[in-house]
């Protein structure tokens, strides 16, 4: 009788343990607007190989990480998940995301940058699929070639800016946005530490060199330039309509003025944004966007075969394609398809010009408070010295609470 028991009992552990193992019949993915299509058709093969089927949820970039906060625990949250970089180091911390375990002969297949982006605290976190970073858009009818220095670029924009038409326009209030300007004048967020990483206690957006962008910027407006009130929409819309002769956006808008330039109805490139005359260039953001696993899910393994297969050249390729995606991969970069595309190719030139977000948490007290500081020097007058003085007081300020 005793024998029976502990047989029962032993073979209960064993289906137990069977059960609790075996392959998921789904996972989940969460991924931003407008990719879900391109996904869908790389994940279509992964589940013929492995009879795992996958679902796209499409939620929005920048709303996955509070959603997968409360949907996590819940159980309701997905085993794969995408979100901006600069997020990694908060969600890490939360305990949102899983470090990757990941062998080095795939480590190898992406550019150093891509893979640095997404570690934190000597973890990896995230597999890349994308890297993107603003560059310049220009109507070669207006701008016949780029002037060989920014100085050069604001004057003929002047120029050319009349009652309906513009010379350069882009969204100055937003951070992302002129972020360019303050390194080029010598600014910086966080100071890099000798080791590798970032000080959040060296905060540079208040130096010499961030309160000269500032005066630049607002000279665009103060010189007729750019119009008060102008963002990225906006921006993005006179530039179709053939009103405007620059605009700085990024790699996801190329499709809009490709589709017009197929019908004939629009000319226009793709450059680096050029230097100023001292020799340094402006320094956009870049961002790399990544496949990461949940701290929830109950498939890890599984996961992260998801994420090797999204991220392979196959899979890199089909996003390159279909979404003009700066690749990761070196066998894609290197792959004669990319190289003769100008447009994408261009990008990919100005991401060498470009400076990564900082994925620490701190970063999340910038944005916002850069942001007002820029747009009181533009819409209120103030000076920018003490705009910026006042932005960095409240941004260390925010950086001591988070320390607690």
């Amino acid at each position: 009788m005793k024998r029976s028991l502990v047989f029962i009992t032993a073979l209960a552990v064993v289906l137990v343990s069977a059960v609790a193992f075996a392959a998921p019949q789904k996972l989940v993915v969460w991924a931003d607007q407008g990719e879900v299509p391109t996904f869908e058709k790389i994940a279509a093969e992964f589940t013929k190989q492995t009879g795992i089927a996958v679902e796209f949820v499409e939620i929005g970039m920048l709303d996955q990480r509070q959603k997968l906060a409360l949907d996590g625990p819940a159980g309701k949250g997905p085993d794969v998940f995408t979100t901006p970089h600069d997020l990694i180091g908060q969600m890490a911390i939360m305990g949102l995301m899983e470090p990757l375990q990941v062998d080095d002969d795939v480590l190898a297949q992406f550019t150093p940058a891509s893979i640095q982006a997404l570690s934190f605290d000597g973890e990896l976190y995230g597999l890349p699929w994308a890297t993107e970073s603003t560059a310049l858009y220009y109507n070669k009818d207006i701008f016949p070639e780029i002037p060989e220095t920014f100085e050069e670029l604001v004057a003929i924009a002047k120029e050319v800016t009349t009652a309906d038409q513009y010379g350069l326009l882009f969204d100055i209030g937003d951070f992302y946005f002129s972020h360019a300007f303050f390194v080029g004048k010598g600014g910086y967020v966080f100071a890099p530490l000798a080791g590798g990483g970032l000080n959040p206690s060296d905060v540079g957006l208040a130096n010499h060199g961030s309160i000269a962008a500032l005066d630049f910027l607002k000279s665009l407006v103060t010189d007729g330039i750019i119009p008060i009130g102008t963002n990225t929409g906006i921006a993005q819309s006179l530039f179709l309509e053939g009103k405007a002769g620059a605009i700085i956006s990024g790699p996801w808008y190329l499709a809009e003025p490709r589709a017009l330039e197929a019908e004939g109805k629009l000319n226009f490139g793709v450059a680096s944004l050029p230097p100023f005359a001292n020799g340094v260039r402006p320094s956009p953001f870049s961002g790399v966007k990544g496949f990461y696993i949940s701290s929830y899910s109950q498939y890890p393994d599984e996961a992260l075969q998801l994420i090797e297969f999204l991220t392979s050249r196959d899979g890199g390729f089909l996003i390159y394609q279909e979404k003009a995606q700066i690749p990761t991969r070196y066998d894609i970069i290197e792959m004669k398809e990319f190289q003769e595309d100008d447009d994408v190719y261009n990008f990919a030139l100005q991401g060498g010009y470009a400076t990564p977000m900082p994925n620490i948490p701190e970063m999340q007290a910038v944005w916002g408070n850069i942001a007002d500081a820029i747009n009181l020097v533009i819409n209120e007058n103030v000076d920018p010295a003490i705009a910026l003085a006042l932005a960095v007081e409240m941004i260390e300020e925010a950086i001591m609470e988070m320390q607690r």
